[in-house]
């Protein structure tokens, strides 16, 4: 008789606890899938249509965002993903921001924690912010002008014949010696509380002789403008507990580079 009241209280306190497990993860997959969204965004911010599928190559924010969330407890369809530039249009510039939005529903096993959520289905969103990337292009070289045909002689009587001057070849321009730059970081406490701690991010990042790198950092606390730096070395509170993901993208004429690495903010 007592199994019999126990073994349901039993079952419906585990699917809670289920339930519990998969509103965590399904927080932590909508974060990440927004930071996805929104380090794909740094890179090609035009390649976003709203609405639209996932296509490798004019929208490429959604592929990143469901890449994320696919096989997870939430599903996430191009609707639910929006994006906005500050300025508007998005264009790649320094000190440019894209701020990647995403939304989806859940829904709850039991209706236990149905109080605390808000019902027992519910709205779960995030949103993260990156700085704009932007790769130095190399300027094109002025064509050398062709030298004019020299007019055809006009017979002399004389047997002798003057000869025609040689034209020298025009230099061809120098091709460009960069390449691609390798990213690379440290932080200076990986680990600090929050409001109090001075994160500071030493640029580590690696680039051929002469090419000089701009650098884009994203701190991971969707702060906007606040969030980001173009700076080589920067300093950084975070107003908030959590595990935030760093990125740095490095530019140059030869290219860029990602580095991310995380730094845990305590109470």
């Amino acid at each position: 008789m007592e199994l019999a009241i126990i073994a349901p209280t039993m079952i419906i306190l585990l699917l809670a606890a289920a339930d519990l497990g998969r509103v965590f993860h399904a927080e932590v997959t909508i974060t990440n899938a927004a930071r996805a969204g929104a380090l794909e965004a740094a890179k090609h911010p035009t390649s976003y249509q709203a609405g639209v599928a996932c296509d490798a190559t004019t929208n490429r924010v959604v592929c990143a965002v469901e890449r994320e969330t696919s096989g997870s407890f939430v599903t996430v369809t191009p609707a639910d993903i929006d994006l906005v530039c500050d300025p508007d249009p998005c264009a790649e510039a320094l000190g440019n921001t894209v701020t990647v939005s995403v939304e989806a529903t859940f829904s709850l096993l039991t209706p236990i924690l149905a109080a605390f959520m808000g019902g027992q289905t519910f709205d779960l969103d995030a949103s993260s912010s990156a700085q704009i990337s932007v790769v130095p292009t190399v300027p094109g070289a002025s064509p050398s002008p062709s030298p004019s045909p020299s007019p055809d002689p006009s017979p002399d009587p004389s047997p002798s014949v003057e000869p025609s001057p040689s034209v020298e070849p025009s230099p061809s321009p120098s091709p460009n010696p960069c390449i691609a730059p390798v990213s690379d970081f440290s932080i200076s406490p990986t680990s600090g509380k929050k409001k109090q701690t001075d994160f500071a991010f030493t640029d580590l990042s690696t680039t051929s002789t002469d090419c000089p790198l701009t650098w884009s950092w994203n701190f991971g606390d969707g702060g906007g403008a606040s969030s980001t730096s173009t700076i080589q070395n920067p300093t950084h509170v975070y107003s908030s507990q959590g595990v935030y993901t760093v990125s740095l993208v490095v530019s140059n004429l030869g290219g860029s580079d990602l580095r991310t690495r995380t730094v845990t903010v305590t109470p």
